[in-house]
């Protein structure tokens, strides 16, 4: 049902979307999108290059001020999307972050410059968009403690993560940075199934995992599917 349909990142090409529809403009010549004609087929302007995560301009979170209505910065609690990384390097069988962009990944230091940035509101909590924040392990480990060398995040973490991602000391180091709350995609209790959705992950990664994060004060939700090819009673 959409005039046009942006495929892949969207960071250059939506804000020209927009301009152009102010002028008006054309869109043919913005690579990167399919664009309804006159007839109702849809016309695909070119393929689009992957963005370079790293040179790609800060958030202005001060914008939220000029939008309508206007977001008080002094005094409203608002979600602050973060983003470190894009792309998975995992092939669990039902997703589609892979197929979308190349995995890249800013630096540790530039990750926690962007988790600093938030501390323009008093208020708040931060959501971390990337696809597993926890893994690479050794930069989420460096993250972690940068962070917490720096007195912590200014607002509590909600980030994606695995199981087989969480050990005592990632653990102690989640909670020292100001991580409260993790969301685990295990997706299945029965190993057959996870073997089938090519989940990289076992069901005895379930409960050392809960137990270090319970121990240090970290919530967590579990996402599962139910109904996968080859789910039946006794693996649901």
């Amino acid at each position: 049902d959409a005039d046009v349909l942006c495929v892949g990142e969207g960071d250059l090409s939506f804000p020209e979307v927009v301009k152009r529809l102010v002028e008006p403009r054309p869109l043919e010549d913005i690579p990167g999108l399919y664009v309804r004609a006159q007839d109702g087929t849809l016309r695909h302007t070119g393929h689009a290059g992957s963005l370079t995560l790293g040179t790609l301009p800060p958030v202005q979170w001060r914008l939220a001020e000029k939008i309508d209505p206007f977001v008080d910065l002094s005094r409203d609690a608002i979600e602050f999307g973060v983003e470190t990384q894009r792309g998975c390097i995992f092939k669990c069988e039902f997703c589609s972050y892979r197929t979308l962009v190349d995995p890249q990944v800013l630096t540790p230091e530039q990750a926690v410059e962007g988790i600093l940035a938030t501390g323009i509101s008093p208020h708040g909590w931060i959501n971390l968009t990337d696809s597993t924040a926890t893994f690479p392990h050794r930069r989420w480990e460096d993250v972690m403690r940068l962070l917490a060398g720096k007195g912590g995040s200014p607002h509590p973490i909600w980030a994606f993560a695995r199981v087989s991602d969480i050990n005592e000391e990632r653990a102690s180091l989640m909670r020292a940075a100001g991580v409260r709350h993790l969301f685990l995609g295990q997706e299945s209790g029965d190993q057959k199934i996870l073997e089938a959705m090519k989940k990289g992950t076992r069901v005895e990664h379930v409960a050392p995992a809960v137990s270090a994060l319970a121990r240090h004060g970290i919530s967590a939700t579990f996402g599962f599917i139910h109904g996968f090819p080859g789910e039946d009673r006794n693996t649901i």
